[in-house]
């Protein structure tokens, strides 16, 4: 069974927002409305990144070195159609979430 990467973004703010390679879900209900209640023959596997505390290597980048990967994932558009024009920005985008994936904590639905 193949698995899809989710990273859970909480920026203490508002619902957290979950984004996979390709996609944004503004929400939880979207999320599993969009993936979760439809028929699928994947697993998701979530990571959570809280714009507060990061960890790992994020926690070591500057501050605007983070927001700016973390805005990066958190478009609310769909990023494979707003970056098709900007290759530059969806490498970037591929490699924030790279970093953000491999320094994410374990996420538990609670």
């Amino acid at each position: 069974m193949s698995k899809i990467q989710v990273i859970a973004l909480n920026d203490d703010n508002h619902s957290k927002c979950y984004v996979t390679r390709g996609s944004y879900y503004h929400n939880m209900a979207d999320f599993a409305k969009e993936c979760l209640l439809k028929s699928h023959t994947c697993e998701y596997e979530v990571r959570e990144v809280y714009i507060c505390d990061p960890s790992g290597e994020l926690a070591t980048l500057t501050e605007d070195e983070f927001l700016y990967m973390f805005d990066l994932l958190a478009i609310t558009y769909d990023p494979a159609q707003l970056f098709k024009d900007k290759p530059e920005q969806w490498k970037n985008r591929e490699i924030a979430f790279d970093l953000f994936w491999k320094n994410g904590d374990e996420w538990r639905y609670a």
